[in-house]
Formats: C-alpha cells, sequence, structure tokens
C-alpha cells in the first residue's frame, strides 16, 4: 500500500468523526429547553381552600408565562383578572372570577398559560379536596381548638 494513501485516508476519517461529533452535539444543544426557576414556595393548602400566587403583568400583546407544579393532593390551577380576584378579597363582596387557562385535577405539571393582554393576571389555587366539617366539628368539640393539626394539608410546592 502507498504511505500517501494511507495518510490520506486515515486523515478523512478523523476528519468525518470530527464533523459528525460537532453536528450531534450542535442537534442536541438545540433541542435542549433550558428554564432557570426565578424563586419557589411551598404553601400548606387545606381542603377546598384558594391560594393566589403571583401577578402577572404581560407587555402588549400578551406573553407566555410557565409554572412547575407539584402538589400531594389535586389542584386547579386558573388564572385570573388581578383586578376582580382583589375585589373578590373585600369584606362582604360577592365572588365574581373570569378564570383562563383552568387545569383541573393537577398533582404535578409544568403550567403554561398565555396572558392575553396588558391587564394583570395573578395565578390561583384551588385544593379540590371536600372539607370534612362534621368530623371535624366533632373532635373539635372534644379536643379543643388545637384540631386543625389532624388534617393533613395539600403541601403545594410552585416552581416559578
Amino acid at each position: 500500500m502507498d504511505p500517501a494513501n494511507t495518510s490520506s485516508v486515515r486523515n478523512l476519517s478523523i476528519f468525518a468523526t470530527l464533523l459528525f461529533c460537532a453536528l450531534a452535539a450542535n442537534s442536541y444543544a438545540q433541542d435542549r429547553v433550558v428554564w432557570t426557576a426565578a424563586d419557589s414556595e411551598t404553601i400548606p393548602l387545606e381542603p377546598a381552600s384558594l391560594h393566589a400566587g403571583r401577578v402577572y403583568s404581560p407587555a402588549v400583546g400578551g406573553g407566555d408565562m410557565h409554572v412547575q407544579i407539584d402538589s400531594r393532593y389535586p389542584v386547579t390551577v386558573a388564572m385570573a383578572w388581578a383586578d376582580e380576584w382583589n375585589a373578590a378579597m373585600r369584606p362582604g363582596a360577592p365572588a365574581n372570577f373570569s378564570f383562563l387557562c383552568v387545569k383541573e385535577h393537577v398533582t404535578s405539571t409544568i403550567y403554561e398559560c398565555h396572558l392575553p393582554s396588558e391587564r394583570p393576571m395573578i395565578i390561583t389555587f384551588r385544593d379540590e379536596r371536600r372539607p370534612e366539617k362534621p368530623v371535624v366539628t366533632t373532635i373539635g368539640a372534644i379536643l379543643g381548638p388545637g384540631v386543625r393539626q389532624f388534617i393533613s394539608p395539600n403541601n403545594l410546592h410552585i416552581q416559578y
């Protein structure tokens, strides 16, 4: 065999291998979505309770948001207009909400929603369990005010 021919085949093989590795690494990097969480919190929810999370103020034309949600028991996640939520929190005010991006029975998900306008929205969470009032009332009558510790909280973990 000609030594010059062997050298050029070997160089071509090395070049082809390096080119393949570079293209494979580039295509792998393009498929990855990097999400850096800004903040997280864990909220103990009681049965049938509501919790308001962050307020989102989208720019002109709206915007996308996503939140990692992990919960011990199922919750309903939805976006509500911040002004409607704040009005309903006043004593004696009726609860009149318009919800968007409603997702029920969530225990673990990345919740995504396209916020439609410049109007601020708040992310809300509702524990889907039914309150056990008769049992709690009976135990409370026997044991006193410390009865709340017997209701297992729904540890809702939110990663913004």
